[in-house]
Protein backbone atom coordinates (compact mmCIF):
# COMPACT_ATOMS: atom_id res chain seq x y z
CA UNK A 1 0.00 0.00 0.00
CA UNK A 2 1.23 3.50 -0.90
CA UNK A 3 0.71 6.23 1.60
CA UNK A 4 0.90 9.96 0.80
CA UNK A 5 1.96 12.27 3.59
CA UNK A 6 1.95 16.03 3.89
CA UNK A 7 5.72 15.94 3.70
CA UNK A 8 5.58 14.25 0.25
CA UNK A 9 3.21 16.95 -1.03
CA UNK A 10 5.40 19.75 0.32
CA UNK A 11 8.53 18.28 -1.26
CA UNK A 12 6.77 17.87 -4.58
CA UNK A 13 5.38 21.40 -4.40
CA UNK A 14 8.82 22.87 -3.64
CA UNK A 15 10.27 21.01 -6.61
CA UNK A 16 7.60 22.36 -8.97
CA UNK A 17 7.98 25.85 -7.53
CA UNK A 18 11.75 25.73 -8.08
CA UNK A 19 11.21 24.52 -11.65
CA UNK A 20 8.89 27.46 -12.37
CA UNK A 21 11.37 29.91 -10.86
CA UNK A 22 14.20 28.51 -12.99
CA UNK A 23 12.05 28.71 -16.11
CA UNK A 24 11.15 32.34 -15.34
CA UNK A 25 14.82 33.22 -14.77
CA UNK A 26 15.76 31.55 -18.06
CA UNK A 27 13.13 33.62 -19.90
CA UNK A 28 14.45 36.80 -18.32
CA UNK A 29 18.00 35.95 -19.37
CA UNK A 30 16.89 35.30 -22.95
CA UNK A 31 15.11 38.65 -22.90
CA UNK A 32 18.29 40.35 -21.70
CA UNK A 33 20.22 38.91 -24.62
CA UNK A 34 19.09 41.77 -26.82
CA UNK A 35 20.15 44.27 -24.15
CA UNK A 36 23.60 42.66 -24.02
CA UNK A 37 24.00 42.91 -27.78
CA UNK A 38 23.02 46.58 -27.66
CA UNK A 39 25.46 47.20 -24.79
CA UNK A 40 28.23 45.41 -26.68
CA UNK A 41 27.56 47.49 -29.80
CA UNK A 42 27.60 50.65 -27.67
CA UNK A 43 30.89 49.61 -26.08
CA UNK A 44 32.45 48.98 -29.49
CA UNK A 45 31.25 52.39 -30.68
CA UNK A 46 32.74 54.12 -27.63
CA UNK A 47 36.05 52.26 -27.96
CA UNK A 48 36.30 53.39 -31.58
CA UNK A 49 35.28 56.96 -30.73
CA UNK A 50 37.92 57.27 -27.99
CA UNK A 51 40.57 55.10 -29.65
CA UNK A 52 43.12 57.95 -29.86
CA UNK A 53 42.61 59.07 -26.27
CA UNK A 54 42.85 55.49 -25.00
CA UNK A 55 46.11 54.96 -26.91
CA UNK A 56 47.57 58.14 -25.36
CA UNK A 57 46.55 57.00 -21.88
CA UNK A 58 48.02 53.52 -22.46
CA UNK A 59 51.31 55.12 -23.46
CA UNK A 60 51.34 57.35 -20.41
CA UNK A 61 50.56 54.42 -18.09
CA UNK A 62 53.30 52.33 -19.72
CA UNK A 63 55.76 55.20 -19.17
CA UNK A 64 54.75 55.56 -15.53
CA UNK A 65 55.06 51.82 -14.95
CA UNK A 66 58.57 51.89 -16.43
CA UNK A 67 59.57 54.79 -14.18
CA UNK A 68 58.15 53.07 -11.09
CA UNK A 69 60.00 49.87 -12.02
CA UNK A 70 63.25 51.81 -12.37
CA UNK A 71 62.74 53.51 -9.01
CA UNK A 72 61.97 50.20 -7.31
CA UNK A 73 65.07 48.61 -8.81
CA UNK A 74 67.41 51.40 -7.66
CA UNK A 75 66.00 52.36 -4.26
CA UNK A 76 67.83 51.67 -1.04
CA UNK A 77 66.57 49.08 1.34
CA UNK A 78 64.97 50.53 4.45
CA UNK A 79 67.35 48.38 6.49
CA UNK A 80 70.53 49.61 4.77
CA UNK A 81 73.15 50.94 7.18
CA UNK A 82 75.54 53.54 5.89
CA UNK A 83 79.00 53.67 7.39
CA UNK A 84 81.76 56.11 6.82
CA UNK A 85 83.35 59.32 7.94
CA UNK A 86 82.03 62.78 7.46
Amino acid sequence: MFQITNNDWATSHRGRHRHHRLAAEARREVGRGGERVAATDELRRLLKEFETELAILRGRVDGLEARVGELEATQFSTTTKLQGQA
